[in-house]
């Protein structure tokens, strides 16, 4: 078993006001980089009690980044989007067929991670 540990939400907590600050990146690259963080914190949380797939919660993140730069920038990466989606099917059969997951904690990974990264460019 793999147990997200504090260490990874304090790396990427300093990683975003490095982002922030330093690079001067356009602010929806700052809202993606605090949502994976969010995302972190919750898995840290959750899987004190609930094994939650840390893996679809990646993809379902960088989903919801390839969203967020989609709606930002009014343009359509169908090719990106048809891999992403593609490579997140596989992942989640993968983990399946391992008897890693239940269907169950598969989608909630991917739904954290696509809300989490999606949902602050709806509110900003």
């Amino acid at each position: 078993n793999i147990i997200i540990t504090p260490y990874g939400v304090i790396v990427n907590t300093f990683w975003c006001f490095f982002v922030k600050v330093n690079i001067h990146l356009p602010q929806i690259w700052f809202t993606i980089a605090l949502g994976a963080t969010v995302a972190i914190l919750l898995i840290t949380v959750i899987n004190r009690w609930w094994k939650i797939s840390a893996h679809l919660t990646a993809l379902g993140g960088l989903f919801g980044g390839i969203c967020s730069i989609a709606f930002t920038y009014s343009i359509l990466p169908t090719i990106l989007i048809i891999c992403t989606l593609s490579i997140s099917l596989l992942l989640m059969y993968a983990r399946l067929y391992l008897d890693e997951h239940t269907p169950l904690q598969v989608v909630c990974g991917y739904i954290l991670g696509l809300l989490s990264t999606f949902t602050p460019k709806l509110i900003i």
